[in-house]
């Protein structure tokens, strides 16, 4: 013999808030949050080794350059006269407020 479940009781997964009457599978949520909680962690440990990386290759470049130019002894005269040059573009910005 089939029992009918009644459908004004709520099953046993079910929890009933009693303010709002608002159903919830706490069984269900709580291993979907705890799964997208590990994926966040996850995804948080990856882009902390990978912005890692990116500074130590960064300082390494940085002090191989600064060891490499130590020994030369000539100077380099450089003038940027591209648009991205920075007191040029400060220059203009300012002389545009101004006017």
């Amino acid at each position: 013999m089939h029992s009918v479940r009644n459908p004004l009781k709520p099953s046993p997964n079910l929890r009933v808030d009693s303010l709002n009457k608002i159903l919830r599978y706490h069984s269900l949520s709580n291993r979907k949050t705890s799964k997208s909680n590990n994926i966040k962690s996850i995804d948080q440990v990856i882009l902390t080794c990978l912005y890692f990386l990116l500074l130590l290759f960064s300082a390494l470049e940085e002090a191989e350059w600064s060891a490499f130019s130590a020994f030369k002894s000539d100077v380099e005269h450089c003038v940027d006269s591209s648009v991205w040059n920075i007191d040029a573009l400060i220059n203009r910005i300012l002389m545009e407020q101004l006017s």
